[in-house]
């Protein structure tokens, strides 16, 4: 199960709860949705999703906010859609930047 396999299921019309789709790591309290090339595809049917009004993240951070405290995003560095998405369902951001 992957990130893009979340959120095509939560654009699906019978989504599956969110906890099928994390996986536990070997740090306690720290799990993770893994991402692979398949992303690209669901970000398509996310940005689907957003034209009709649905942020998949919001719901993401939503459903997860029950068993996590917090909730890191691991996006690119360009400002796209789905970053603006991300940004809207977030409370706080973190932009690293390199020393100059």
């Amino acid at each position: 199960m992957t990130l893009g396999d979340a959120v095509r299921n939560i654009l699906s019309d019978e989504p599956k709860p969110l906890k099928e789709f994390v996986l536990k790591t070997e740090f306690e309290n720290i799990d993770i949705i893994p991402n692979n090339d398949s992303y690209a595809l669901a970000v398509r049917d996310l940005l689907k999703g957003v034209m009709a009004g649905v942020n998949s993240y919001l719901f993401l951070v939503r459903e997860l906010s029950r068993a996590y405290d917090y909730i890191l995003f691991d996006t690119t560095s360009s400002f796209d859609s789905e970053v603006q998405q991300t940004l809207l369902a977030s409370d706080w951001v973190i932009i690293p930047m390199g020393a100059a």
